[in-house]
């Protein structure tokens, strides 16, 4: 009961978080080469409207797998690793998580049972979930991972989700068009005449009022039905794109990793600095998260240096977010081991 509340209550944040496995990686870049475009995952990736992160471990076994994978595409080692640091890697961050945190989760270690190459990549979904996981490896089942299709199918319901988003803004802006049109005008013209415009509007609007009250009965029962009948129309509209936002919503969080019963504190920080359009410093985040966790500003700022490199980047002074750009991560931990 508890996870099914736990479940009904989380919210789909914006942008999207999704978790990248190689099996994922793999078909990607096949369909890339075979097509000559990209394909419709790696599009959303690098429209921002999903914010993608591999484990370190993950993309070094990627690395690893090229070889073997450029064998099959039937292209050059050098060909492929070069079109996959080229075309892939600059949408995607890197983490590294520590040993401690890949355990935190029962769940990432019933995946380590079955297979322990998927390891890093459970662990890391775990930690930010609710996310997507980008992988065709049914191993992940304890992660709700249950048709191969799961996260492709996740990403074209964010894109539903948005698009619900921008439906619902569109069909309540649709009242106020007619008063937002008369602003617009109204400004042209103050900027244009001066305060006599301002007049003008009242008027116009004066007049509005007035030539209706001039109607006769019957003339302004007409004109009252049919302007009940477009409000009848415009609340259908507002139904129809609430019902739609929500319908995506709904199918959306049946494809995603779902939270853990109780969200534990590093997650909460994960999150927070995964779905952030600029960066946090630490007294930020402190106010991001005081309403759900009690955190010291000093240790936060601690941790977050602590694990500089690791798990964060500075991208400003004191300003921190998720995961580090690939350049970094090639040029530091990748060539040291």
């Amino acid at each position: 009961m508890r996870r099914l509340l736990a479940m009904s209550r989380y919210e789909i944040t914006t942008p999207m978080i999704a978790v990248v496995d190689t099996s994922f990686l793999r078909t990607g870049l096949r369909n890339h080469l075979k097509n000559g475009q990209a394909p419709h995952s790696l599009v959303a990736i690098q429209s921002e409207a999903i914010n993608a992160f591999i484990e370190g471990e993950t993309l070094r076994e990627m690395f690893r797998k090229i070889p073997k994978f450029a064998k099959q595409f039937r292209v050059t080692e050098l060909e492929l690793k070069e079109f996959f640091l080229a075309e892939w890697l600059p949408s995607i961050k890197v983490i590294e998580l520590p040993l401690v945190l890949r355990e935190l989760d029962e769940r990432s270690l019933a995946v380590r049972d079955r297979d322990e190459d998927d390891f890093a990549a459970a662990s890391l979904a775990a930690l930010l979930s609710p996310c997507i996981l980008l992988t065709h490896d049914l191993d992940f089942e304890a992660l709700g991972v249950s048709r191969w299709e799961q996260g492709i199918f996740a990403i074209c319901l964010v894109e539903d989700v948005n698009d619900g988003n921008a439906g619902l803004q569109a069909a309540v802006m649709i009242p106020a068009a007619p008063v937002f049109a008369l602003g617009v005008v109204t400004k042209k013209a103050y900027d244009r005449f001066g305060p006599v415009a301002l007049g003008v509007a009242g008027l116009a609007v004066a007049g509005v009022a007035l030539l209706y009250l001039k109607q006769p009965p019957d003339r302004r029962n007409t004109i009252k039905s049919g302007a009940a009948k477009a409000s009848r129309t415009l609340l259908e509209i507002y139904g129809e794109a609430v019902a739609a936002l929500e319908h995506a919503k709904r199918e959306l969080r049946q494809n995603l990793v779902p939270p853990p019963e109780d969200m534990l504190p590093v997650s909460a920080i994960l999150r927070a600095l995964a779905i952030t359009p600029t960066s946090l410093s630490a007294q930020q985040l402190h106010d991001e998260l005081e309403s759900t966790f009690s955190f010291d500003v000093h240790e936060l700022r601690a941790y977050l240096h602590g694990y500089k490199e690791m798990m964060f980047f500075e991208e400003r002074r004191g300003g921190f977010r998720l995961g580090i750009p690939f350049e970094v991560w090639l040029n530091g931990q990748f060539e040291e081991s």
